[in-house]
């Protein structure tokens, strides 16, 4: 009995110091997310830009949690505790309370103040429409009016009968905070069919189109801190690409403990061995650079392989971002991003009949030419 009670008494202790609990989970409609730091009791701090991460240990004290957010998104902030939203806020940074022993997690959350219209003449025709970031599907009937959607590019197809010779398929990209407006103007039958598009009403934003700044950051564009390359703009289904990240310093000191990212989609690529200290962390390719010194660069590369199940209009898109305490992050945010994106190209079915009437149709060509070739000689 006695050891029993002993026991459970360890047990106890081993709870109470093992502290509280924070689990921070980021939510983005883009799948782009900001860079956190968490400002701890004592002066400690843990920076980081995961999508989720679990602190634990944590001494009782008061905490704050201040984020980078991506351009353009507002940032809302969900504490809970146990179970129960103790505190909600939107705003870059949260300040709280850790009581000994408890669980917490906050939820952060990005959201966008942009809307996009869809219409046409007459109304009440069906459309389809596709996010060309993360392939999100809406579907309605014209005239239809989406809100808080991400600044993004979008591709509007709508659904009408064959004799309508009208462009069927629109693109445009949705700016910061603004409205977007897709139109289309058609007749059908043996009426004339006038240019989709064509309205009195301007398209794209209700005002003119305006750089957007981020507060405290420089209006101009500074040089690229960190610069993603593919090794191709189009890849067939089953083909491999080559991705190249180089870091630069351009400060006049050494960055110390730079985090890279780099975002994707698992359900489009297979990442291949990666090199430099890279691991995978669910839709994310992170590496950590000790140091680097003024002036000079860091590369690594590695290769992705498209799934098989993907189809030509489809995209890759990797969203590369590195963050460091001692970097100029905060005055030139968008120079430490950087994406790259890669088309699925068309590739007709062959199979082995048909490879072997190509390989036969080679060999003929490669025999024509060296006979006109040798007759220009002889006639010489």
């Amino acid at each position: 009995m006695s050891i029993a009670l002993l026991m459970s008494v360890g047990i106890a202790e081993q709870a109470h110091a093992a502290g509280g609990s924070l689990f921070i989970d980021q939510s983005s409609p883009l799948s782009e997310y900001g860079h956190w730091i968490v400002s701890m009791p004592g002066d400690a701090t843990f920076r980081s830009s995961l999508k989720t991460k679990l602190l634990n240990d944590l001494t009782a004290g008061e905490y704050s949690v201040s984020v980078t957010n991506p351009a353009g998104s507002i940032t809302k902030y969900t504490l809970i505790r146990s179970g129960t939203v103790i505190q909600e806020k939107t705003g870059n940074t949260i300040e709280f309370e850790v009581v000994d022993d408890s669980s917490y997690r906050l939820i952060i959350e990005y959201t966008y103040t942009g809307s996009v219209e869809v219409r046409s003449d007459p109304a009440n025709v069906a459309f389809e429409m596709k996010s060309l970031t993360d392939g999100r599907i809406y579907s309605g009937v014209t005239p239809m009016v989406y809100t808080d959607m991400p600044p993004v590019s979008y591709k509007v197809r709508y659904d009408i009968e064959p004799s309508c010779e009208v462009q069927k398929d629109m693109q445009r990209e949705l700016i910061h905070g603004t409205r977007l407006i897709f139109w289309s103007d058609f007749t059908c039958g043996d009426r004339r069919v006038p240019l989709a598009g064509r309205t009195p009403e301007r398209l794209g934003t209700d005002a003119p189109l305006m750089p957007y700044a981020r507060p405290n950051a420089h209006t101009d564009m500074p040089a690229k801190r960190i610069v993603q390359t593919s090794s191709m703009s189009e890849v067939v289904a089953g083909g491999s690409i080559r991705y190249t990240i180089t870091i630069t310093n351009m400060t006049r000191g050494t960055l110390h403990n730079i985090d890279v990212t780099d975002r994707f989609s698992p359900e489009m690529v297979d990442i291949q061995p990666l090199s430099d200290g890279g691991i995978i962390a669910g839709n994310e390719i992170v590496w950590n650079i000790p140091e680097l010194y003024s002036g000079k660069s860091w590369t690594t590369s590695f290769t992705v392989r498209a799934k098989d199940h993907l189809v030509a209009g489809d995209r890759i898109v990797f969203m590369a971002h590195a963050y460091s305490d001692e970097a100029d992050f905060d005055l030139f945010p968008e120079a430490w991003s950087s994406v790259s994106g890669v088309g699925i190209a068309y590739m007709p079915q062959t199979g082995g009949k048909y490879d072997v009437l190509f390989a036969i149709a080679a060999l003929i060509g490669a025999a024509i030419v060296t006979n006109v070739t040798m007759n220009k000689k002889r006639s010489a």
